[in-house]
């Protein structure tokens, strides 16, 4: 109490039993005597001495993987609460459970079981937090970066300039693109099939006109008694009538 003056209390070495409502009455002087009383209330705690203890089955996940971990923390008053996070998004369904110690303390502990989906490697990394707090007086995280056994990068969304969204990297092809593909390879072949009937077509008309310049070119000369051979070196295939 040595510290102690007309508007402030100061209490050493308090334990548990101190915790409950505190009353401050003032009264005035005469004549009135008026009397103010306020009322709050007082909790006395001991925190955890060090940050939560992480644990998890592996250390490198896939998507469809199980993720196992469990948090725990040091010994408190009253005891921690306890949240899992997987990058920013709270994951787990399970409570924290209180287990009795030394002095009326309680160490704090929680599981998590959940399966790893692709939505969450969306920002291409796996980080585990688990965040521990008593009140607003306490709050200490421990983390755990989580690996990938693929090789292949992890598929990340990627948002379209118009607001469509897509899936990158290796993944197998949903059905309306798997669709879409084959229709894609299909009309690419017909069009292929039709330039070549086209070319081919060409190539027959052209080489029938020459053979037809080449039949009057030798019809006209035979009557000078001039042999003709075609451009390529060969000789008509068949006679050419005078």
């Amino acid at each position: 109490m040595t510290v102690s003056n007309a508007t402030h209390v100061t209490l050493r070495n308090v334990g548990f039993n101190l915790s409950g409502n505190f009353t401050c009455e003032v009264t005035a002087d005469a004549p009135s005597f008026y009397t103010g009383v306020a009322t709050n209330v007082l909790t006395v705690v001991e925190l955890p001495h060090s940050q939560p203890t992480l644990w998890t089955e592996h250390t490198k996940y896939d998507p469809g993987d199980i993720l196992r971990a469990n948090c725990s923390t040091p010994p408190s008053k009253p005891g921690a609460t306890i949240t899992f996070l997987l990058n920013s998004m709270t994951v787990g369904s399970e409570p924290t459970v209180l287990h009795p110690s030394h002095d009326n303390l309680h160490w704090a502990s929680r599981d998590l079981n959940i399966q790893l989906l692709p939505s969450h490697y969306a920002t291409g990394q796996l980080i585990l937090r688990c965040l521990a707090e008593v009140g607003t007086i306490y709050s200490e995280v421990s983390q755990a970066p989580l690996e990938s056994s693929r090789k292949e990068p992890i598929p990340e969304r990627v948002t379209s300039p118009n607001g469509a969204s897509r899936l990158s990297g290796n993944r197998p092809l949903s059905p309306w693109t798997f669709l879409l593909t084959l229709a894609s390879i299909t009309l690419t072949t017909v069009l292929r099939m039709v330039t070549a009937s086209s070319q081919s077509r060409g190539n027959y008309s052209t080489d029938s006109t020459e053979n037809h310049l080449f039949r009057e070119q030798c019809r006209q000369w035979s009557h000078r008694h001039v042999p003709c051979r075609h451009p390529n070196g060969a000789s008509p295939s068949r006679s050419i009538p005078r």
